[in-house]
């Protein structure tokens, strides 16, 4: 299987300005889970060390059952609300997310005019790419 890696085209979302994350913004309700105050999500705080192909990603999402059910694969744009474009290698919040990964994560966005591939995020730079081939390995955090 091949990694993800970045190629076709950077998904243009409009993210507030950021510095570090304020105290108060990720709040962490149960073991193992970050809700971010700001987009009322929660979030799987460490990701799975293993990496998937996009429908293994979708799978493993929707059987967590962490702090409870109702997990599944984030959108593009929910997922790069994490970014913390002050930061790289993670670009992320490493008190919310420790030990996290500058790898590639799959989201549930197809990529346009393609029904067969999607958009990741890769957190070295905190940046979205499309054209991600689903058979390819990418990390997974799941959301709800």
């Amino acid at each position: 299987m091949t990694r993800c890696y970045l190629f076709l085209g950077v998904l243009a979302v409009s993210l507030p300005a950021l510095a570090d994350a304020p105290a108060s913004r990720y709040t962490f309700p149960a073991s193992g889970t970050v809700y971010d105050t700001r987009t009322k999500l929660t979030w799987q705080r460490v990701a799975d060390p293993n990496d998937y192909t996009h429908s293994a990603a979708v799978s493993y999402c929707a059987s967590l059952s962490l702090a409870g059910t109702g997990w599944r694969l984030p959108s593009a744009e929910e997922l790069l609300t994490l970014v913390d474009p002050t930061k790289s290698s993670p670009a992320m919040d490493r008190t919310a997310f420790p030990n996290e990964s500058s790898d590639s994560f799959w989201t549930s966005t197809p990529y346009a005019g393609s029904s067969s591939l999607m958009w990741f995020v890769y957190f070295a730079y905190g940046i979205a790419s499309g054209g991600g081939d689903p058979s390819s390995q990418c990390g997974v955090r799941c959301v709800r």
